[in-house]
């Protein structure tokens, strides 16, 4: 028989005044109740009260009157005191049913610690047979099982690492403590050494296990690139592989984590040969298609030594990637300091502020204003934070007036922005206007008791404009938010993106300047046209110039959505769309010469998609139209070449995932199959080796500060690839 499953019995509050209230079975209730402990009857009915329950203990006139939930602790208290022998016998029958103990009375919280000193008796052999076949049903494995050193070493090693922690820590005196305990000679079988030693295993395992797996597989690779300057002064050098594997999922790995020497000057060529030696040492020196890269410094005479070198010559294909993520934080910084978000400032920012002022005084008042519109912001929200009384009204006020949301889109606290992530004071703002109405009734219950008792505490006002402002200020950072986080998408290719999301953001900056925001606000204004300008000296898009962004244009050719009707549409210069059809029949000779054997199976003929869908079946499909933004049909059309067979192929709507489309077409498009797959492996951002900065951040400036380098790139490579487990084997 199936055992019963035990569910919580819940009533509200309507069912508990109803008359017609019953109580509920036996067999679904407490375990005091459901093995007969005591018995229950509904009391009398009252109007307007909760329904009374009498329970009568089954071995005495003892009873109790309680309103549902009952309290069971008070029951079983009464067992134990009164009743003990009782107890021991239907613990002893139990035991002699061979039930399940989930299926006994066994089962019960009565059965604790404080009753075995109750039930102790001279029959000692009695109570500690029974107690051990208790405890015996209770485990979930055998009693006695073979005890491994290496496994429980790899275990060790596992929580070390997933933890962060110090693999110094097993020298600790408390910590050998622990492992006597466990067994009497594991003290002395575990070390710091003997941790160092198998966490080198493990990584020369992974490390093997990778180079074999990139060895036996034929695509080209994308790098990501970026370094950073710990608190401690260190500073590191992330490189992070991407491709497709065989089930055209894109995979990362880190294969790199290069510490640059904080004492002494170092250049591109420096870091070149950091690169150099991970590529080397895992065999995949000749087969980097693109690095993306961080932005500045000496990384831009890496990938000068890079574009030089004898592989990149080799294939002459190879390219360099603005990380997206870093080319926005550039722009909306400007738009911050703009807004005066930011307090850095150029000589060219004070001066524009100066000439504004100049030309028109009335709005010098207004830069003013807004000056310290940040401050106030961020002080009303430390106040909330940590003045008791500011914080105890926000709470009852968010309590009362904001009924219908979740818990936790009420938090007790409101958010503050931080110096290193423009989209934190996205967040600040966004949450500040949320709770519009209840900021702005604190403000009034404070200037209240401040007039009251005299003080000046936290006596800020926002004005309508100043609200208003914030609301635009965060419009339009909002613009930049949703092709951040999708480019940041790491589970799929969102290189083919970068363009159409750039392009789209430049349109929606444009808009917000062309609506009269000038004349309202010539600060924003400047903002939003710096904000262009940067933007468009990373993505050259109307200069014609296509060099420096021509990976990027080629994956949105390679994108079935798009192709050269995104640049079409946009009235790219004829030469810069001349420019991109030229390079992508460049990269096209050099595959087709390295794969002659896949134009035997080419079909000249245009077969449609099978994942073209109607208008009417594109807009139930999942993609968001922000994918869509640009596209616009074209017409069939055939011609000898793969190339243009493949452009003049009608463009589709929808696609859940590129390479899952060339791949159904790779019979038609053999060699554009092959390009797509290493050249939409291409990372639009290092959010990769952003991640892996987050992870070793505590093991660098903290626990490990005396860690050897080498010792921390293992931990990096180890925890960063998300491979590592005791239970795996490879072969």
């Amino acid at each position: 028989m199936a055992a019963r499953k035990r569910v919580r019995v819940r009533f509200n509050e309507k069912e508990l005044r109803s008359p017609d209230f019953v109580l509920p079975s036996r067999r679904v209730a407490a375990d005091v109740i459901h093995f007969g402990l005591f018995d229950w009857a509904l009391e009398k009915f009252c109007p307007n009260e909760s329904r009374s329950i009498r329970l009568t203990c089954s071995e005495c006139p003892k009873n109790y009157t309680m309103c549902w939930a009952i309290n069971t602790s008070t029951l079983m208290f009464h067992f134990k005191r009164h009743h003990v022998e009782v107890l021991k016998r239907l613990r002893e029958d139990a035991i002699k049913s061979k039930l399940p103990v989930r299926d006994t009375i066994l089962r019960s919280c009565i059965f604790d610690d404080e009753f075995r000193k109750a039930s102790s008796s001279p029959d000692q052999s009695v109570t500690k047979e029974s107690f051990e076949m208790i405890l015996s049903s209770h485990k979930r494995g055998p009693t006695y099982v073979y005890f491994d050193l290496k496994v429980f070493r790899l275990y060790l090693l596992n929580f070390i690492v997933s933890n962060s922690l110090p693999y110094v820590l097993v020298d600790n005196h408390s910590f050998k403590l622990l492992l006597e305990y466990l067994k009497d000679d594991l003290a002395f079988s575990v070390s710091s050494f003997t941790v160092h030693s198998d966490l080198n295993n493990v990584f020369e395992k992974e490390r093997d296990w990778l180079k074999l797996k990139l060895a036996l597989n034929e695509n080209r690779f994308a790098l990501a690139l970026d370094k950073r300057r710990f608190e401690n002064g260190d500073e590191i050098l992330a490189i992070t592989l991407h491709y497709f594997n065989d089930a055209h999922d894109l995979e990362p790995f880190t294969i790199g984590f290069g510490w640059l020497n904080k004492h002494s000057f170092y250049i591109g060529d420096t870091i070149y040969k950091c690169l150099e030696n991970t590529l080397m040492e895992y065999g995949i020196k000749d087969c980097i298609v693109s690095i993306t890269k961080g932005i500045g410094g000496p990384v831009n005479g890496l990938l000068q030594k890079f574009t030089r070198s004898t592989f990149a010559n080799e294939l002459q294909i190879s390219g360099e990637v603005q990380c997206a993520k870093k080319v926005f934080n550039l722009v909306t910084e400007v738009i911050l300091t703009y807004t005066f978000f930011k307090t850095k400032r150029t000589k060219r920012f004070e001066k524009i502020l100066q000439d504004i002022s100049s030309e028109t005084p009335a709005y010098g008042d207004l830069a003013s204003s807004l000056e310290a519109l940040p401050g106030k912001l961020r002080s009303i929200i430390t106040g909330i934070s940590h003045n008791h009384y500011m914080k105890n009204a926000f709470a009852e006020i968010v309590g009362r007036e904001k009924t219908d949301l979740p818990t936790k889109a009420c938090p007790k606290s409101l958010v503050k922005d931080n110096k290193t992530h423009w989209l934190s004071t996205y967040n600040m703002i966004d949450q500040f206007l949320c709770f519009r109405s209840e900021i702005t009734e604190v403000l009034i219950l404070v200037s209240q008791r401040n007039k009251f008792d005299g003080s000046n505490h936290f006596a800020y006002e926002i004005s309508d404009f100043e609200w208003d402002y914030l609301s635009i200020v965060r419009d339009v950072l909002d613009i930049f938010r949703k092709p951040a986080l999708k480019l940041e998408a790491s589970s799929r290719s969102a290189i083919s993106l970068t363009l159409p999301c750039v392009c789209k953001v430049l349109m929606r900056l444009e808009e917000f300047s062309s609506s009269g925001l000038e004349a309202r606000n010539p600060y924003l204004a400047f903002g939003l046209l710096e904000a262009s300008k940067k933007l468009l000296e990373y993505y050259p898009l109307r200069s014609g110039d296509i060099e420096p962004i021509k990976n990027l244009c080629l994956a949105t050719v390679l994108d079935p959505r798009y192709k050269l009707g995104f640049f079409e549409s946009l009235e790219f210069p004829q030469s810069a769309i001349d420019g991109i059809k030229a390079y992508f029949y460049k990269v096209y000779s050099h595959y087709a010469e390295e794969f002659e054997e896949d134009l035997a199976i080419y079909r000249p003929e245009v077969i449609e998609s099978p994942l073209a869908r109607s208008p009417i079946e594109s807009i139930q499909a999942e993609e968001e139209s922000d994918d869509n933004y640009f596209l616009e049909d074209a017409s069939d059309a055939k011609d000898v070449h793969e190339i243009e067979a493949y452009l003049n192929e009608k463009r589709i709507s929808w696609c859940p995932n590129i390479m899952m489309y060339h791949n159904e077409q790779r019979q038609v498009y053999p060699i554009i199959y092959r390009i797509a797959r290493d050249f939409l492996a291409i990372s639009a951002t290092s959010a990769t080796s952003d991640a892996l900065f987050s992870r070793v951040t505590d093991p660098v400036t903290k626990e490990r500060g005396q860690t050897l380098s080498s010792t921390i790139k293992m931990l990096a490579v180890i925890t960063s690839n998300d491979n590592f487990s005791v239970e795996a084997d490879r072969a």
